[in-house]
């Protein structure tokens, strides 16, 4: 819908708020389709205060999370590769995911079931393999290595600012340092008030992340704010480094998701527990502050499966933003006209980020859910 009439402030077709990964991408897909579009953070992009951050991402493609998400894994990775060869930035290493955990692993078999679905170069660790692929690693003898080739890791800072960018260079415009204080409805277009500037739009696309309560506040019966704590350590003499062969994994190990990535030129290796950390009401109340509670999960598995890893040197605190069932959320919200929201990434949705953005595109601009798989629809947690 392309406005007309007398406004004060320029007529949008869209208006994306948020400009964390999710929204950085919906304006790239909006660009890419001319459409005069126009993004909006209260921070500046890529920053550290929302769900983007972190240095790396990891990028799987065997997924055992539903049928819908390896064809977007394949999808996705389409789409980082034609923003590298936009930008010219080396946003994704296509190295390999390793997947560990006992040989009666349940997520692992899944991880399997997926693989054979969908034709997943997915390679079984033998012994005779592991000095050669996981060196690092203390592993028990029974203990089974996957290998999900066409995996691999983001830099994910570069990545927003490379979407970002993309989306700059294709007529779109980014207003950062600046917080959106009411979005409103009037007639047939959103009035936005932005950083003492009102801006007015066809529609909207909000892509909030956990400060969606602030614009959405109807939606957070729906989501939990989930606090979760990255870590960093010393990775001694080059042997965890990405050029020398160490590779990103994921461990499924009693119930946790241990992850990790190689050192990538600085000499230190990131550490995360998937599902340890506490729900939190709201953003004002996170607490920023990192302690050693933090890090009772990534410390006990560095010490019994990286026993030469050096002390841990930083730590950063992220948001999950988490759905009922942590299948991604991504609709037309109902009774606002031309408004599309996207949230509950549930902190496995970084990677798509690009193939979500297409999604997010063509829903706003046909104005129905048609373009998203059901099992990500809004519109379920209303039934």
């Amino acid at each position: 819908m392309i406005l007309s009439g007398h406004m004060t402030g320029r007529p949008w077709d869209f208006a994306v708020i948020g400009c964390g990964v999710m929204g950085a991408a919906t304006l790239w897909a909006l660009a890419k389709r001319g459409a005069k579009a126009v993004g909006l953070d209260q921070f500046s992009p890529p920053h550290d205060q929302g769900s983007s951050h972190g240095r790396t991402r990891l990028l799987r493609v065997a997924y055992a999370e539903g049928e819908d998400y390896t064809p977007l894994a394949r999808e996705a990775i389409g789409l980082w590769r034609a923003l590298e060869a936009e930008t010219g930035a080396p946003i994704f290493d296509q190295s390999g995911v390793i997947y560990g955990g006992a040989p009666d692993n349940a997520e692992l078999a899944a991880i399997a079931r997926a693989a054979a679905r969908f034709d997943v170069d997915l390679r079984v660790i033998g012994a005779d393999f592991r000095a050669k692929i996981a060196p690092e690693f203390a592993l028990p003898p029974a203990f089974s290595l996957l290998l999900d080739a066409e995996g691999g890791f983001l830099r994910a800072e570069l990545a927003v600012k490379s979407l970002l960018r993309a989306a700059q260079m294709r007529g779109a415009a980014l207003k950062t340092n600046a917080k959106v204080t009411l979005v409103a409805r009037e007639n047939d277009h959103w009035r936005i008030e932005a950083a003492q500037e009102t801006l007015f739009a066809g529609a909207i696309v909000l892509a909030c992340g956990p400060y969606i309560a602030e614009i959405a506040p109807d939606m957070t019966r729906f989501l939990r704010l989930q606090r979760r704590v990255s870590h960093w350590h010393v990775a001694p003499d080059g042997s965890f480094d990405r050029e020398n062969g160490f590779l990103p994994f994921c461990f499924s190990l009693d119930g946790h998701w241990l992850y990790g990535f190689p050192a990538l030129g600085d000499g230190q290796i990131k550490l995360g527990d998937h599902h340890f950390g506490a729900d939190f009401a709201a953003m004002p109340a996170l607490d920023r502050r990192v302690s050693a509670d933090d890090s009772v999960t990534t410390d006990a598995f560095a010490a019994h499966f990286l026993p030469r890893l050096g002390p841990k040197i930083a730590s950063s605190v992220c948001v999950y933003t988490t759905s009922p069932d942590e299948h991604f959320v991504i609709g037309m919200l109902p009774e606002r006209q031309n408004a599309v929201i996207l949230t509950g990434f549930s902190g496995h949705g970084f990677k798509f980020a690009p193939a979500i953005g297409e999604i997010a595109a063509k829903t706003a601009m046909l104005g129905t859910e048609e373009a998203i798989a059901p099992i990500w629809r809004l519109s379920r947690l209303f039934g």
